[in-house]
């Protein structure tokens, strides 16, 4: 863990998303200073650092026979944990919890528009396959 993540104190915490994430963790309306603390230093070290995208069909070409299409790609998000703590460094401790919910919302939103362009990409590969093989028709 990084040292600039301890400087955080729940002080900091208080307020934020990672407080209502770590009682909704914890099933209590009350949690420690050192509970909010540790799930801050939890979360920030739980970075994504893959994603993997897969499209697949099965197409029925006579009866009792199929023929099925899968295709799959991965996408290294190494790196992406640098980005966002470069960010956190680059202000102080009390605006640090911000920042990180700021990265952290920009980053799944990103992943999820990763997620669907790639997958559309993923699904046009599929179609012309089964085009070229005489499963659809044109």
């Amino acid at each position: 863990m990084t040292d600039f993540i301890k400087e955080i104190t729940a002080k900091d915490l208080m307020g934020s998303k990672i407080e209502a994430i770590a009682k909704l963790v914890l099933g209590k309306d009350k949690i420690s200073d050192e509970q909010l603390e540790l799930m801050f230093q939890m979360a920030a070290a739980m970075q994504p650092m893959e994603m993997n995208i897969s499209a697949g069909e099965k197409r029925q070409t006579r009866q009792y026979e199929s023929n099925d299409y899968f295709i799959s790609m991965k996408i290294s998000l190494e790196g992406i944990d640098k980005t966002i703590f470069d960010k956190m460094r680059s202000v102080t401790p009390a605006q640090r919890p911000a920042v990180f919910d700021e990265c952290r919302s920009m980053l799944y939103a990103l992943i999820s528009l990763y997620y669907k362009n790639n997958e559309n990409l993923l699904r046009a590969l599929l179609t012309e396959q089964q085009k070229e093989d005489g499963i659809l028709r044109t």
